[in-house]
């Protein structure tokens, strides 16, 4: 059966048992189970049981190991315990059979960080954010590992994408001014200028990847050619009608 909500499973066995199918009631009744063991082992992650959480994961894969958000659950409780190889192995699960799970690619991103893996990380963490750019704690982890990584000028970019969303967070805003500390504002536009370089030669070769696109828009800005930047995005967009939604808005 399709994974589901555990009110869908309920409605479901609810509407079995009124139609007198009981055995599929009781299957959709056994699914609601497992989903609220995953709701409760999620909330005792939260408050710290993290001994607690893991046995209700585990039941939950005794009987279906390929249940999304137990494989998550164990991720999260195994990372918040310092087991950063069974945290790998549980996302991983999860990014075999759900690639794009963001909740998986930022939770492998950390345990990546933790190891000393710091480009597998950065690169993850990076997915993470293109999947959902709101993920606070995979930006605040990507900060620390770009900053380590010599890549301050692409962390302070994102960061400040953020701040523009979330003028209120000072969290963020600390974080702006830690980096911007180790990368003082008279060599920022010499490192962007760099990028730009790289950038442009991938633009060239690629010129109708709204990724790389967004990229060379965000290093003009920048680098103060706002009018440079309108031009990259009126020729991207006459080449390719319709995609406007695709690329960053200023």
């Amino acid at each position: 059966m399709k994974t589901h909500e555990m009110h869908d499973w309920l409605k479901a066995g609810a509407h079995y048992r009124g139609k007198g199918n009981f055995e599929k009631a009781l299957e959709a009744f056994a699914q609601a189970r497992l989903a609220l063991l995953s709701e409760m082992g999620e909330c005792l992650a939260s408050l710290g049981q993290l001994d607690e959480g893991r046995v209700l994961f585990e039941e939950v894969l005794e009987a279906n190991s390929a249940d999304l958000r137990a494989n998550a659950g164990i991720g999260v409780i195994s990372l918040l315990a310092g087991d950063h190889d069974t945290a790998e192995a549980a996302f991983g699960n999860v990014l075999h059979l759900d690639p794009g799970n963001v909740k998986a690619l930022c939770g492998m991103g950390m345990a990546k960080k933790a190891k000393g893996q710091l480009e597998d990380a950065y690169s993850l963490l990076l997915q993470t954010l293109e999947k959902d750019s709101g993920q606070k704690s995979a930006l605040q982890a990507m900060a620390e590992v770009g900053s380590c990584l010599g890549k301050t000028t692409e962390v302070l970019l994102l960061l400040r994408k953020y701040l523009k969303r979330h003028p209120e967070d000072a969290q963020i805003a600390a974080d702006i001014q830690a980096l911007e500390g180790t990368a003082p504002e008279s060599t920022q536009p010499a490192m962007a200028a760099e990028q730009l370089r790289n950038v442009l030669d991938s633009f060239r070769a690629t010129p109708d990847d709204p990724r790389i696109v967004n990229e060379l828009l965000q290093l003009l800005q920048l680098l103060g050619q706002a009018q440079e930047a309108q031009g990259v995005r009126a020729v991207f967009l006459e080449r390719n009608p319709g995609m406007a939604p695709a690329l960053l808005q200023y």
